[in-house]
Order: C-alpha cells, then structure tokens, then sequence
C-alpha cells in the first residue's frame, strides 16, 4: 500500500488538470488509508473530494458511499 500511495501522489500531480482522474486516484488513496488502518486520514481525503470536487458523474456518491462506510464501521467498534 505503500508503493501505491507514492503513485497516487505522482499522479496527482501529473493529472492536475483532470479533475476526474485527481478525484478517482484520491478515492484509491483513501481506501489504501483504509487499508493501513489510518482511518482518519481515509475520512479527511473522502471530505475532501465531497467538498471539493465539482463533476457530474459518480465520484461524489462514491465518496459519499465510502465514507458513510466508514463512519458506520467506526461507530460499531465503538
């Protein structure tokens, strides 16, 4: 997961100018996040696309999916 964030990273900023594709590669790196049980910052980088990005296609219910997901699971081990 590691070597996947480095990639995120470097194409993010490859990509500056496809909102889309910056979008999608968040979401990867949020459920990378996820994975390395840094469950915080999987929920900043979810919040951040929701807040942000302005497409018309399904970025945002996925994000919006992703992170209800989370703040349900998050509330159970609670």
């Amino acid at each position: 997961y590691k070597a996947s964030q480095k990639t995120c990273f470097e194409l993010i900023n490859k990509l500056g100018d496809y909102d889309y594709w910056v979008a999608k590669t968040f979401i990867l790196l949020a459920d990378n996040y996820v994975a390395l049980k840094d469950i915080f910052q999987a929920k900043s980088t979810l919040q951040s696309i929701i807040g942000n990005y302005k497409g018309n296609d399904e970025i945002l219910p996925t994000a919006k999916a992703k992170l209800a997901q989370l703040n349900t699971t998050t509330t159970k081990e609670n």
